[in-house]
């Protein structure tokens, strides 16, 4: 009776297992890229040059961005600085708090002590991740699944909030 959502909770599960585990790694390497950039920029910025025979480059350059909107905030600050008496009332407006609003959670994942078969995880990512049934299994079996075992956040519940349309 209870097959089909069975069998969706395990590809959620599945996937979510996996791809926060291969989220986590990408983080890892995000941040640490993320913490080099000043230093580079900094080198750049002084003056130094990198090795001619090297394989990467960094550069200093600028390029235009978009078209900008005045933010609400800034907006609202404006008006409160050149309209202080006008902006009173949407002074004491903005001090007005509203109650919480309450969060509709899915809540899923895997049983105490259980897991899905390994064969189970290397089709999901064949099928999902669109790649050869090899490439599949080197990935499940040398990066996912010593990861998805040590990792202690993983064990228990994902949590995904429920948006509702606004009516």
């Amino acid at each position: 009776m209870g097959e089909e959502l069975t069998k969706l909770v395990e590809l959620a599960v599945a996937c979510a297992r996996q791809g926060r585990t291969l989220q986590r790694i990408g983080g890892y390497l995000t941040s640490k890229e993320q913490e080099l950039i000043p230093e580079i920029y900094s080198r750049i910025i002084d003056g130094q040059v990198m090795d001619e025979d090297s394989f990467v480059i960094a550069i200093k350059t600028s390029k235009t961005g978009r078209k900008r909107k005045i933010s609400m905030s800034d907006a609202v600050n404006w008006f409160v600085q050149y309209r202080p008496k006008w902006s009173q009332p949407l002074q004491k407006k903005m001090r007005e708090e509203l109650p919480p609003l309450m969060k509709t959670i899915l809540a899923y994942g895997l049983k105490e002590g259980m897991d899905l078969p390994d064969d189970y995880y290397v089709n999901v990512i064949r099928d999902i991740a669109n790649v050869s049934e090899e490439r599949a299994e080197r990935l499940y079996h040398e990066h996912l699944k010593p990861q998805m075992q040590e990792a202690d956040e993983l064990s228990g519940l994902i949590e995904t909030e429920i948006k509702k349309k606004k009516e």
